[in-house]
């Protein structure tokens, strides 16, 4: 992967109107390259990305007591990786969101993958479906929370892509 990138420190973030036809309820893929040094603080979660409104959202992030882990929250429930995100290198992350009408299994539901592979989940609750418009895609947080880093090639599909095209994204 050759790239520099957007460049975080914690608190810092950048914000952009998704279109309204895009739905927190429908199937979707998020894909992107991260960096995060080693050095990260152990002491809390990091926040990568999240979109929806306070209350309502998808966030991405790094759980940094599962040892800098890939974590997904929805609302009430969340899911974790194994794979540690914090150790100097580029990794290409993507979330897939199949849908659902009813309740949310994160186990079948959602899937993570680190480096075009499906991650082993350590953790997980399932939650509540999520509902309404999107609103916003937030890279970051405002809080001392949000990562330091560095971020490159978001993409954001209005579907569930599927693995081959997931991996087809790593290769390039």
């Amino acid at each position: 992967f050759m790239g520099g990138g957007l460049v975080f420190s914690g608190g810092e973030t950048l914000s952009t109107h998704l279109s309204s036809d895009f739905r927190l309820d429908d199937p979707f893929t998020i894909a992107f390259w991260l960096k995060i040094p080693p050095r990260l603080g152990r002491e809390q979660d990091h926040v990568i990305l999240g979109w929806g409104r306070e209350g309502n959202s998808w966030e991405i992030g790094c759980q940094t007591a599962s040892g800098g882990s890939l974590v997904v929250r929805r609302n009430d429930g969340f899911q974790v990786g194994s794979t540690d995100l914090a150790d100097g290198n580029w990794h290409h992350i993507a979330v897939r969101y199949i849908g659902n009408e009813r309740k949310l299994s994160a186990k079948s539901h959602v899937h993570l993958y680190v480096d075009g592979r499906l991650e082993t989940i350590q953790a997980w609750t399932p939650g509540s479906p999520i509902e309404g418009q999107v609103g916003e895609l937030r890279i970051g947080d405002l809080e001392n929370s949000g990562f330091p880093g560095w971020i490159d090639q978001i993409t954001v599909f209005d579907e569930a892509i599927s693995t081959e095209r997931i991996q087809m994204l790593v290769s390039k």
